[in-house]
């Protein structure tokens, strides 16, 4: 399944299909999800539409039952006149910023309803718990944050989540990471030194205000850890895998007094079970491979690391392992931009990408090269 991270001005939008539109006031479409058939050797059958009548899905994240979470990283709300590439203007109908569930079948066979439950903020990569309680999600944005919803009791999630909850259920957390007994403010406080230290973390009670409606979602969770790039997330069944872009320049400069010096990115690895967050890899300004901006990322079939880089051109997939550490491999040589939505085949001999701007491609290996020095 396809995320399309789409604006109103979009060049190619999502069309809207009957039995997949959530907002009918985005008439020619623009984000969503599309399903992409393909042969057990990875050749293109036949591709649909799954949602439709949404903005700017972005990384998001797949369900134990083989459904995926399609993530608005965008919060327009009702009523909020846009205009498409065309110069043609229209009218939102309903609140954005959810997530949705999407699955392999027909588009009579979607169920185009946000999940209110986990609120509505600017969301990026989500992932369901090894114990189908508690789901994990990831924003990208300004003072982002790391949530954690949790079920009510005696009640596991379930296909047809947005169905199965309503908007007020459940528990709405973010995430205070602690280092050495002192609460980060900044994920970017982090450096090289903290590489394989885990540090526990404190989820912070919040959300009142869930929809959104009178204030940011993450305005509502003073003393959580934030970031402006808190990207895509994976879980490996142990914990969750969570890229964070960089720390730049306007970064430092809104938080001048943390004593921050910049990075390129970093991956974090959340251990469920100790409730810890790990520093797993660290790019430096100016890191010899020149890798920069870690944005999607999967979890290849030996357990290691695919992260898919939003960054200097050329972008590249990154492979990584806690024996090798970060390489190269694959590059974009017509330098178009970033790659995104890294996934492998059910029996891990695929490689799926895709170029944002351009196509989605079918890689094969051989991974165990790259990717089984775990």
């Amino acid at each position: 399944m396809v995320n399309h991270e789409c604006r109103a001005n979009a060049s190619a939008p999502v069309p809207l299909v009957a039995g997949t539109v959530y907002d009918a006031g985005v008439p020619t479409g623009m984000g969503g999800n599309s399903i992409l058939e393909v042969t057990r050797e990875g050749d293109f059958v036949q591709q649909w539409v799954g949602l439709s009548g949404t903005i700017r899905n972005c990384a998001g994240g797949e369900t134990p039952w083989g459904s995926w979470l399609a993530c608005e990283e965008d919060t327009t709300k009702a009523g909020t006149t846009v205009t498409n590439g065309a110069g043609q203007s229209f009218t939102t109908q309903k609140d954005h910023g959810y997530v949705f569930e999407v699955f392999p079948a027909a588009p009579t066979k979607q169920i185009p309803v946000p999940i209110k439950a986990w609120g509505r903020a600017v969301w990026e990569g989500a992932a369901i718990g090894p114990q189908r309680r508690d789901a994990y999600l990831t924003e990208d944005t300004s003072g982002g944050l790391f949530y954690r919803w949790t079920a009510p009791r005696r009640t596991v999630i379930k296909p047809g989540i947005a169905l199965q909850f309503d908007e007020n259920d459940g528990v709405l957390q973010a995430a205070q990471l602690i280092r050495n007994g002192t609460p980060l403010v900044h994920y970017g406080q982090l450096t090289e030194a903290d590489l394989n230290r885990p540090y526990p973390v404190k989820w912070i009670d919040g959300g009142a205000d869930r929809q959104a409606q009178n204030s940011n979602l993450r305005a509502q969770f003073p003393g959580a850890t934030v970031h402006a790039k808190i990207e895509g997330c994976w879980t490996d069944g142990k914990g969750l895998w969570i890229a964070v872009s960089y720390t730049n320049a306007a970064q430092l400069a809104a938080y001048p007094t943390l004593g921050m010096t910049g990075d390129s990115g970093m991956v974090l690895f959340y251990d469920y079970k100790a409730q810890s967050l790990t520093l797993k890899e660290y790019y430096a300004n100016g890191n010899p491979h020149g890798f920069h901006g870690p944005d999607n990322i999967t979890v290849s079939p030996f357990g290691t690391i695919v992260i898919a880089e939003d960054g200097d051109n050329p972008c590249s997939l990154i492979s990584w392992t806690p024996k090798g550490g970060s390489q190269e491999l694959v590059r974009d040589l017509g330098d178009r931009g970033e790659w995104a939505g890294p996934a492998f085949s059910s029996d891990g001999s695929v490689l799926y990408a895709s170029i944002q701007s351009t196509a989605t491609y079918a890689i094969t290996g051989p991974f165990k090269k790259h990717l089984g020095h775990n």
